[in-house]
């Protein structure tokens, strides 16, 4: 599924259809549900300098068959937003880069995304799965009514905002699936959002 950039906007393309998602200030994208005829180009929309990445690391999702391990690792709906946003380095405006290592079919547990009109910061529940020693940590949000399986090729890079919900895919067949995930924000943005978080 190809994920393009063009300034504050993304194209998804999946199979005949097309969605072109818009930012909406500090609450996502916004489905305008369009065909899209031209390629979008790639436009800058701020400086390299204020560009801070956070929490860069490798995520491996097991094949559903090692069931223990894979409940430890899988993700049930939530935003970005609901793991990161109070540690204070990241804004609603912040921007998830997940960059497969290799083909990622449904059957392999393709992330799937959200691609609600409008979403807005939930509150998220979360809870331990071992609540004995707080180890693997689980936030959720509640299930949106419209989203896709974003299948991707080797190199291609899935962008969405800290305010779009996601869940790990299930994967069904006997490989792991390694994708490179970094998450990025803005300075600016950061220092006006612990600004107003203060007031």
């Amino acid at each position: 599924m190809p994920i393009k950039l063009d300034g504050e906007k993304i194209l998804v393309t999946e199979g005949d259809q097309s969605y072109e998602l818009e930012r909406v200030k500090s609450y996502g994208y916004r489905d305008l549900s369009q065909e899209t005829t031209q390629p979008p180009t790639i436009t800058p929309t701020t400086s390299v300098e204020d560009i801070k990445i956070i929490s860069p690391f490798f995520r491996i999702d097991l094949p559903s068959k090692f069931e223990t391990d894979h409940k430890k690792i899988s993700l049930p709906w939530h935003q970005e937003a609901g793991y990161y946003l109070k540690n204070g380095n990241c804004t609603p405006n912040s921007i998830v880069l997940s960059t497969y290592l290799h083909k990622c079919k449904k059957s392999e547990g393709a992330i799937e995304i959200s691609i609600d009109p409008s979403v807005e910061l939930y509150k998220h529940s979360s809870k331990f799965l071992d609540n004995y020693k707080k180890k693997f940590l689980r936030v959720t949000c509640p299930t949106p009514k419209n989203y896709i399986s974003v299948e991707t090729n080797f190199g291609e890079v899935v962008i969405f905002d800290f305010l779009r919900p996601h869940r790990s895919g299930l994967n069904k067949s006997s490989l792991v699936r390694l994708t490179y995930l970094k998450r990025a924000t803005s300075i600016l943005d950061l220092d006006k959002w612990n600004y107003s978080a203060k007031k």
